[in-house]
């Protein structure tokens, strides 16, 4: 299963600064007619990247909002970020901020199913956000203020290896000049007899799937 990366990753540099633009009156309807196809290709991308993202994991999943399946989904991401990244290719550092900021449900469901998952699901923080169907059209006749990111919080985070098979998640959070810094270590669990894979499901042996080399997701 493949998805257009750059694609995602243009749209999220896109919804990152077209908010702020200032604009005339005359021209608003414009930027709101922008803002909705921007939503409905960032909504699609967003659908082909969750399916991929299952695929790579081992299949369906039992329940996609699990620690382990989130856990597992944003490690692959940084995986590929930090693939884009070493070929030298565009959006590596968005990839990572998508992996470390979506919320579980919109990494691993299509937005329709996330909706339904859970009321606010699709509520990002950051400069982006996945909107269900018919928020952009209550949105603009509400003349609602476009989203943004909020001045005095940042959140980063940076994949590593160690060079011995063992991932590092560096992140890195500041709230009003104030930044707290954690570096948790990822090694994925051995595979053992036991843990093998039961049909309809994910379980604890799809997971070592990543440790396998990786098909590139796009």
């Amino acid at each position: 299963m493949r998805f257009s990366g750059l694609a995602l990753c243009g749209l999220l540099f896109a919804g990152s600064w077209a908010p702020g633009l200032a604009v005339s009156r005359q021209g608003r309807a414009g930027v709101a007619v922008l803002r909705r196809l921007a939503g409905a290709r960032l909504r699609t991308e967003a659908g082909r990247l969750a399916d991929a993202l299952r695929w790579s994991l081992g299949g369906d999943l039992d329940d996609p909002v699990s620690p382990d399946a989130v856990r597992a989904a944003r490690t692959r991401l940084g995986q590929e970020a930090s693939r884009l990244a070493a070929l030298g290719g565009p959006g590596a550092e968005l990839l990572r901020g998508y992996a470390f900021a979506a919320p579980p449900v919109v990494l691993l469901l299509p937005p329709e199913d996330a909706a339904r998952f859970s009321r606010g699901a699709l509520r990002t923080p950051g400069a982006f956000a996945l909107l269900p169907e018919g928020a952009e059209a209550a949105e603009e006749a509400d003349d609602a203020e476009p989203l943004r990111a909020v001045a005095s919080e940042s959140r980063s985070a940076v994949f590593q290896s160690d060079g011995s098979g063992q991932a590092l998640l560096r992140t890195r959070h500041c709230r009003d000049g104030e930044c707290e810094e954690r570096v948790e270590a990822q090694r994925p669990p051995e595979p053992s007899p036991a843990d093998a894979p039961e049909a309809g499901g994910l379980h604890g042996s799809n997971l070592t799937r990543s440790a396998a080399p990786q098909e590139p997701l796009f």
